[in-house]
């Protein structure tokens, strides 16, 4: 029995083969549509529609709760949901503060300490492109840096990535860079981005314009070992954000952690 215990531990916990995701790649449409979205050929099979939606944007994964979280456009302000995605439904995490207003909420990341960060603008303020801290208890929101061209996703501990993934933000001093040797001219194409921490690589939609609609904008694969960009194809939905999520154990490992459970109770009746 100690052998089916550690080889459901092997199972559940193995890191995923190379080249493979460590979980599912989803897409969020403009009303709260959840897709999950075939790396391979950018394809989306519809999960589900979260109920009382106004617009949506900027699909994240939250390492904190372990769930997807995304942004409401309501009546002018900014609501961060978190999405159930056993009923669809949604709890507000989270309202962004009156200095946050925008009229869409372009993308968010969240690093693994989960804090939380917006790209946007302020309204009026001439300048966008702009990176803000945004409190996950509050809703207050500091702007950190401007004029990044392009979506955001989370690397590790201490990075944050921007545009297609050859920019670099490191997070304790907020200084922007961009890693040398990528191919190809992305400049200001990646809109939406989510790391893919197992592979190496970024995932993100090209040139979504300023009212955020990417009707058949190609999601692209970023190799950041090997420096070089991927088309994977158009997905056959509006997009609105990506992320990547984590998964479920799987039902051979449950079964035998199941079976294992079984056994060991059996050993110790009278």
């Amino acid at each position: 029995m100690r052998t089916l215990l550690l080889l459901g531990l092997v199972l559940t916990l193995a890191p995923a083969p190379a080249g493979a995701l460590s979980g599912p790649l989803y897409g969020l449409g403009p009303s709260g549509e959840i897709y999950e979205v075939d790396p391979g050929d950018a394809s989306t099979t519809l999960l589900g529609t979260v109920a009382g939606v106004t617009a949506s944007s900027a699909l994240v994964w939250d390492p904190v709760t372990a769930s997807l979280w995304f942004a409401d456009h309501v009546g002018g302000g900014v609501q961060i949901k978190a999405v159930d995605l056993g009923s669809f439904s949604a709890s507000t995490v989270v309202t962004l503060d009156a200095g946050f207003v925008d009229s869409n909420l372009r993308d968010l990341a969240i690093l693994p300490t989960g804090q939380v960060f917006g790209f946007g603008w302020t309204p009026g303020s001439g300048t966008r492109h702009e990176l803000f801290e945004i409190d996950r208890a509050t809703g207050v929101s500091v702007s950190r840096l401007t004029n990044l061209p392009g979506g955001l996703a989370a690397l590790d501990g201490n990075t944050l990535l921007y545009q297609g993934g050859d920019g670099l933000i490191n997070v304790p001093s907020f200084v922007g860079g961009v890693a040398p040797g990528y191919g190809g001219d992305f400049t200001n194409r990646g809109t939406q981005m989510t790391y893919a921490a197992d592979e190496d690589a970024t995932y993100f939609l090209e040139n979504c314009n300023l009212d955020f609609l990417c009707p058949g904008q190609p999601l692209y694969r970023v190799d950041r070992a090997a420096r070089v960009y991927a088309r994977i194809g158009p997905p056959d939905a509006l997009l609105r954000g990506i992320a990547i999520g984590v998964p479920e154990p799987g039902a051979a490992a449950l079964a035998l952690f199941a079976l294992a459970a079984t056994g060991h109770s059996a050993r110790r009746r009278p």
